[in-house]
């Protein structure tokens, strides 16, 4: 029916227009400015010259490698005293933080060693998910 507002594809058309991309300062775009590049996945397929039927030959692989290296994310360490005082930044390290002040200032000493040592060993103990 022509002129009927709030048909599925006119909510369609609305619901994916994307925002044009904004450039970083080192004038590409970074996951943002990727993302919004090809925004649909024949276009993409075209922008990178494949075909899904096939996918790419032994040879083609080897180009693109050669160009763009391996498909890998470089781990980037920190140094290891930087984690370590990383692991006391944070809200349940500041509430640890807070009752060793607290317990000081009330010379509960016997409190403050113990919440000293749990502050301690929580600084020590490896976090897998970091």
């Amino acid at each position: 029916m022509p002129g009927k507002q709030g048909t599925a594809d006119s909510n369609h058309a609305k619901y994916h227009q994307r925002p044009p991309c904004k450039k970083s300062a080192s004038g590409f775009g970074g996951a943002e400015h990727v993302r919004h590049r090809f925004p649909t996945i024949p276009a993409t397929l075209a922008a990178l010259n494949v075909n899904p039927g096939r996918g790419l030959t032994n040879a083609e692989a080897d180009a693109r490698r050669r160009e763009h290296g391996y498909n890998e994310v470089a781990v980037q360490k920190r140094h290891p005293l930087l984690m370590f005082l990383g692991k006391f930044w944070g809200l349940s390290a500041w509430m640890l933080e807070l009752i060793i002040v607290l317990s000081a200032a009330l010379r509960k000493y016997s409190d403050l060693a113990v919440v000293g040592a749990l502050l301690v060993v929580n600084g020590c103990k490896k976090r897998s998910y970091r």
